[in-house]
């Protein structure tokens, strides 16, 4: 809660540097792939195309793991990664997100079935809001979530 209102505020510094997609997701692919095992649920990253994004390299990765373990939490066997042209994709075949509670996921303590405290979404949106992306949630051709990161900039 005091990390997500020192981000929140700026109080955190911000240490921008120019990342490919494609090396952040095996970094994620490597700190998730323990858990999926745990919760024997397939995890896939797929490398189709990378971009490069200026933003904060550790607190991204902290932004997707938390996106990726609530996945991985709701997914029965499955959750994808991939870049699709300027946006990363993170999606499972769980249940998805009740309608009435897609405008409000990415809010404080808000929680979804199973959800822990309500945190780990709104951090996510503030990380990815200082890294000049968005965030949206819709329901995945897989059944479940599908998180979708946009970003402004040209594909490598």
């Amino acid at each position: 809660m005091i990390w997500l209102a020192k981000l929140e505020s700026e109080e955190l510094p911000y240490e921008a540097e120019w990342v490919r997609s494609d090396e952040l997701l095996k970094d994620v692919e490597s700190r998730m792939i323990p858990l999926a095992e745990q919760e024997q649920v397939q995890f896939d990253v797929v490398e189709r195309s990378h971009f490069e994004m200026r933003v904060d390299r550790e607190k991204f990765l902290q932004a997707i793991s938390n996106i990726v373990v609530n996945a991985i939490r709701h997914a029965r066997s499955r959750v994808s990664v991939y870049v699709k042209g300027t946006e990363i994709v993170i999606e499972d075949d769980g249940n998805g997100i009740p309608e009435d509670l897609i405008p409000h996921i990415f809010n404080r303590f808000v929680k979804g079935k199973g959800g822990e405290t309500g945190l780990g979404l709104a951090i996510a949106r503030t990380i990815i809001e200082q890294s000049q992306g968005q965030i949206k949630v819709e329901q995945s051709s897989l059944g479940g979530a599908r998180f979708v990161i946009e970003f402004p900039w040209k594909e490598s």
